[in-house]
């Protein structure tokens, strides 16, 4: 899993991205644009800085958002959202709904 934070002066760190890395697809981003919910095949960027509005940390198995416990266990159930928009088209693409 990594994990992207955006740092800003004294707030408290707020979650970004969110990347699973899941066997035969690698990393999958999930994204909540709006009220709904995006999953895309993507590689997890690099840290940077936004000048005046902070920056972004990028980090490896974050400890705040464990999910190591999870690692090898099936997923059992799934709560899919009502269908507005699926594409499926490989890397750098959507794979989920919207």
């Amino acid at each position: 899993m990594t994990t992207a934070w955006h740092h800003y002066a004294g707030d408290e760190p707020s979650l970004l991205h969110l990347r699973l890395h899941l066997e035969g697809l690698g990393p999958v981003l999930f994204h909540t644009p709006g009220s709904g919910l995006s999953l895309r095949i993507d590689q997890p960027h690099e840290p940077c800085s936004m000048e005046q509005y902070g920056s972004v940390v990028v980090v490896e198995d974050s400890p705040v958002l464990s999910v190591i416990r999870f690692i090898g266990e099936p997923v059992r159930s799934v709560l899919v959202p009502p269908v507005h928009h699926v594409t499926d088209r490989g890397a750098g693409s959507d794979v989920g709904r919207r």
